[in-house]
């Protein structure tokens, strides 16, 4: 399921990818539109795989006018809407369709020398199209036998703690000894 949140991003052209953003997303962002129960079970479960990956996928920006300002993971630190607080993005005057291109503009200047003082580097400076871009890989690209990889090792990661955890439970209680 992981391949076509890459495909929608990547292959905007493909006639799934038109049907997907005509019939589900229309005017709103993947990363926050909401799960109506009328979708496809398919499509539900693209959905629920967004908290867990969205910051496996990354854009690197080139002209910064397909990125979204306010919800794609653009910046090392995440989306701007889970590092910033939300009064502060209220006050921008930006939209919430915002592209990352319209901290260039008279509008979006003053929010970007904002993010600027507080430590954050806007790398607008080229003519090139944006890329979208899987962190699990050297060179970005998605392949199946990445994400195959980033899954069992978050599993692996989260056996290991849960299985250290039930060991400081059953030594705390007596249980067993150490």
């Amino acid at each position: 399921m992981l391949k076509y949140i890459w495909i929608l991003f990547t292959y905007k052209e493909s006639l799934w990818c038109r049907w997907i953003h005509s019939n589900f997303l229309k005017r709103y962002n993947f990363w926050i539109s909401s799960s109506p129960s009328v979708y496809s079970w398919a499509w539900k479960k693209i959905l629920h795989l967004r908290a867990e990956f969205q910051l496996s996928f990354l854009w690197k920006i080139g002209n910064g006018l397909s990125v979204s300002l306010w919800f794609d993971h653009w910046l090392l630190e995440g989306p701007l809407d889970q590092i910033i607080p939300h009064p502060l993005i209220e006050t921008s005057d930006l939209p919430k369709h915002a592209v990352v291109a319209d901290l260039l503009s008279l509008m979006g200047a003053s929010f970007g020398f904002l993010l600027q003082s507080r430590g954050f580097s806007i790398p607008i400076s080229s003519s090139a199209s944006d890329r979208f871009l899987w962190s699990q890989t050297p060179t970005g690209s998605f392949s199946v036998a990445s994400a195959w990889d980033c899954i069992r090792t978050q599993k692996t990661r989260y056996l290991g703690l849960l299985l250290s955890g039930i060991l400081i439970l059953l030594l705390d209680s007596g249980l067993i000894c150490g």
